[in-house]
């Protein structure tokens, strides 16, 4: 009796141990999830995440999605990596003429730069954070250097100038107020992809504000393409410079006779 006591004793424990190693693993997917949930609060998807840019091209319309928690705050910077600019400005040579008297570089500078928010950029975040994760225009500024050929330069008078051309051609903007939520964690915004800008690789990151601060990122690729036409001229231009050179004016005659042939037809009614 005492051996199939034992035995029942036994078979007990093996079973308590089971429970509990079951249960130990049982356990570690929830503790992984939730590790998970930390490091990626926020997403982003970007549709299309490509734009082609063929003879009819201008400019996209883009939808930027994502989920969040539903009292963050969310910021949506658009941007390319970060390079010189280089700009000619204009003078009075002698006090009588107008032209171009020296160049002025920037750097590093974004050749594209688009904000998107859910509120203003000032209320949701701080002003030290707003430098640190480059979110809105001074922070720009507190990074970037001027140079000219001319010697020194005011920088806040050619900062603004720098700003001003940019926001002319559509690359350069601050969009408050455009991302919507819809309460339950999830936010879109829509997004005019101007026609200015250059082929390339460019970076939709979204920014998780809490208590004035960015406490998660989440990114996604942007390619901007050239097909079609645009792309044939475009590495023949590069790679065929006396080819592309005949072609242009072939083109070239062919619209001046055209032209001609439309004038010569209004003339004779």
């Amino acid at each position: 009796m005492s051996h199939t006591k034992y035995l029942y004793v036994a078979v007990v424990l093996l079973i308590g141990a089971l429970f509990m190693a079951d249960h130990s693993m049982a356990a570690e997917p929830t503790e992984a999830a939730s590790s998970v949930i930390e490091k990626a609060p926020v997403t982003c998807e970007v549709l299309p995440d490509e734009v082609f840019i063929d003879s009819f091209y201008h400019g996209a319309k883009l939808t930027i999605t994502g989920k969040s928690d539903a009292n963050d705050e969310i910021i949506i910077k658009i941007s390319s990596p970060p390079t010189e600019s280089s700009l000619k400005f204009m003078g009075k040579a002698a006090g009588l003429f107008w032209m171009k008297i020296g160049d002025m570089e920037f750097k590093p500078v974004s050749n594209v730069y688009l904000l998107y928010t859910t509120g203003e950029i000032q209320k949701i975040t701080t002003p030290e954070e707003r430098i640190r994760s480059l979110v809105g225009y001074d922070a720009i500024k507190a990074q970037v250097e001027i140079t000219s050929s001319k010697g020194p330069v005011d920088k806040d008078r050619w900062f603004n100038e720098f700003i001003k051309f940019k926001e002319k051609d559509r690359v350069y903007g601050i969009h408050e107020g455009t991302v919507v939520k819809d309460g339950k964690g999830g936010f879109s915004a829509t997004v005019d992809w101007p026609y200015q800008a250059s082929p390339g690789e460019y970076k939709v990151a979204v920014l998780a504000i809490r208590d004035g601060k960015v406490y998660a990122e989440a990114s996604q690729k942007l390619f901007v393409k050239t097909s079609g036409m645009i792309t044939l001229l475009s590495d023949l231009a590069f790679k065929n410079p006396a080819i592309y050179g005949v072609i242009a004016i072939v083109i070239a005659m062919l619209a001046g006779l055209g032209v001609g042939i439309v004038f010569k037809g209004g003339g004779g009614h």
